[in-house]
């Protein structure tokens, strides 16, 4: 399936990487795993992390 859905993106010409973030998309994919296992097993509002999220990326960006 994720094989599948690359090369979907792919042939669409999609970019997986968000914009900006292509130099630090490890440490980004690695705050995102973070922040979502954060917010489950702390049991937090998806919103509150998703806005954390946002901060954080903005932060990688300006690196």
């Amino acid at each position: 399936l994720l094989v599948q859905a690359t090369k979907a993106a792919a042939d669409a010409k999609v970019d997986r990487i968000p914009k900006g973030l292509e130099l630090q998309f490890n440490e980004f994919a690695k705050m995102v795993m973070e922040e979502s296992q954060r917010m489950i097993i702390q049991d937090l509002d998806p919103k509150t992390v998703a806005a954390t999220m946002q901060a954080k990326a903005e932060a990688l960006q300006k690196q």
